[in-house]
Order: structure tokens, then sequence, then C-alpha cells
């Protein structure tokens, strides 16, 4: 167990939890952190022997959840929640949170609604075959969005795969609509690829092939996605939305600006847009960005269609430099390669 600046962080070889001592009950925030050896039979032996969790400080608001990879004992996270019911803010990352069967599946489910008080809900570094069992995504989503009180904060950011078509069909874009609810202050929906040591070699021997970046949710599968429904319309709606990133999904321009004109209390905006030869893209967008008066930094992920780059070729006019003109362009670091940051000038 060690203290950090901001909270209490325990590794973790087993699921018997160690008491919090006195001088760290002060801090409101703690971290679980997985050692147990990620040796399928050894984990499987720690989830199968019995767990002890102790009384927790009640000052706890934040818990993060890191890096265990084949998931909890049945009934393990639905007892950690009775343990903080004041808990604020949870953290997930990198772990199969629903693990490997009904049981665990139902604890996780339980864990979750029980959060009575939860605002802030960060699911990072999200492999899809690590949670994606049918529908549980919209089971959270739904057990969220009918609580009195909403979240203020969602993130959930996925990692892909090697194999962009393979993610496109593990990635449960058609239940993401459901974590939508006016109460949303803070919305990120993103993607990136997997963080790949370059010298990894894989079980045959070669080399672990690198990603060359990420492959957003394409624009015809965004509408079917309910995901702009869900930001459109009164039911859903947030009312007060100060920063959305929704680069998980490919936007056309016509698309970006009916998201501003809806929420012109943003201060920031990230999105992935999908480029067509069309007449005055740059004159729409950029008078979609002037409704929101706050504004203050957009990125902008472009993914230029075949037709766009045939166009190129004829009609200098839909370079991505005449769309990008009026824009304060500069460029960004990976993973996405055709990144750009938009500063909005003084006055």
């Amino acid at each position: 167990m060690a203290a950090e600046k901001f909270g209490t962080v325990v590794f973790l070889d087993s699921f018997n939890l160690p008491e919090v001592p006195v001088e760290y009950r002060e801090r409101d925030t703690i971290s679980y952190i997985s050692r147990i050896k990620l040796d399928n039979y050894a984990y499987q032996e720690a989830l199968r022997r019995p767990f002890s969790i102790p009384e927790l400080p009640q000052k706890i608001h934040n818990l993060i959840l890191d890096g265990f990879s084949f998931g909890y004992p049945a009934g393990f996270l639905a007892q950690l929640g009775q343990k903080l019911p004041d808990l604020e803010t949870l953290t997930l990352h990198f772990q199969l949170f629903g693990g490997m069967d009904e049981s665990t599946w139902e604890d996780a489910v339980t864990f979750i609604t029980s959060l009575k008080k939860l605002q802030r809900l960060n699911l990072l570094d999200v492999m899809p075959t690590q949670w994606l069992r049918s529908g549980f995504f919209a089971i959270i989503g739904k057990s969220l969005t009918s609580r009195a009180a909403g979240l203020e904060k969602l993130t959930i950011s996925f990692t892909t795969s090697n194999e962009p078509n393979e993610f496109l069909h593990q990635v449960p874009f058609n239940d993401l609509q459901y974590f939508i609810m006016p109460s949303l202050r803070i919305l990120c929906l993103n993607v990136s690829p997997a963080d790949t040591d370059a010298s990894s070699v894989g079980p045959d021997g070669n080399p672990v092939k690198q990603p060359l970046g990420v492959l957003p949710i394409p624009s015809e599968l965004t509408p079917q996605s309910g995901i702009l429904s869900a930001l459109l319309t009164g039911r859903t709606a947030p009312t007060d939305l100060k920063y959305m990133d929704l680069s998980l999904f490919t936007l056309t321009v016509d698309q970006v600006v009916e998201v501003l004109q809806k929420h012109t209390s943003l201060n920031y905006l990230k999105t992935s847009l999908y480029l067509v030869p069309e007449q005055g893209p740059k004159e729409r967008l950029m008078k979609g960005l002037s409704v929101c008066s706050g504004l203050e930094e957009v990125r902008i992920i472009y993914y230029p269609s075949l037709g766009f780059y045939r166009a190129v070729g004829n009609a200098p006019q839909w370079s991505l430099r005449s769309l990008a003109k009026n824009l304060q362009f500069s460029d960004t670091r990976p993973p996405y390669r055709n990144s750009r940051k938009y500063v909005p000038s003084a006055g």
C-alpha cells in the first residue's frame, strides 16, 4: 500500500483487500491495482478462493480498479459497492469487468447500479472482447439514465486490436445511446490503437503487427447507432454540455453542425469528420462553430471519402487546405494521423 498525492494505491496479489491504515483514512481516492499473475490457471485459482473486504473509510468518493484482466470472483463487486455507498467517481481500466460467466456478469451489473451517488464514470482502455457480452452496455446505460440523479461525466475509451474490421464488429456502438442523459456536462466516446511495444513478439515468434491508426464507426452506421438521436432529442439530450469528444463516430459536416446548434454551451469539441466532394463544407462548418460563443478548442479528425480523393485531383477547391483556410490548424500527436487542432482566434 502506498500514499500518493491525491489518494491511496493498493497493489493486490489476491482478492483479500487489506485494511486501510489510519494515516490514509482521510484520503478520498483509493486505487486497487491487480498484481495477480496473468497466467490463466493462477488467475482462475485466485477467482475460486474466498475473498474478503474490510470496512472502508466512508470518506472515499473515488475508486479506481486497474488491470483485473480476468475479472473478479462472483459477489466481490457487489460487496465492494456496499462498502462504498458514497462513491461519486468510478474508473475502470483494462479489465474483464463482467467476468466470464453468468454470476460474475450479474455481479458487475449489480455493482454499477447500486452506486446511487455516482456522478462520474470512466471506462478506459476498453477492449470489446474483454467486456462485451451482448447487451451489457445497454443494461448499464439504462440503469444509470433511470436514476433520479444522472451522471455529470461519462468517458468510454475503446482500444482497437490490430484488425480494424474486427474491432468494428465487436464494439457495441448501438448500446452507447443508452448512456446519454440530460445531466451530462462531459461526454467522451473515443477510440485509440493498442499500445504495442515495437519489439513485441507474438506466440508464433513473429513480430507483433503494429497498428497504423484507428478506424472509427463509419458515417453510414452513425445514424443507426442512435447516438445522434439521443444527443439531439429533448428527452435524453444533455442540457448544459461543456465538453464533447465524439471521435468514436464519423460524422458528416451537416451532422457536426446539427450537434453544434443543439449544444451551444460547448467549450470543447472533438469529432471524426467524413469528407465528401460537396459545395461549401468550410462555410457550413464555420457557421456551425460560430453558434458556440464559448468554444475554446475544436479537434477534427478527417476521413476523406474515395470520392473526395478523386475530386482533389480534378478540382483543387476540394482540398483539405481549402476546407481549413480560415481555421488555425496545427498538427497533434498520434494515434490520429489525420488529426488537426482548431483554436478560435481572439475576437
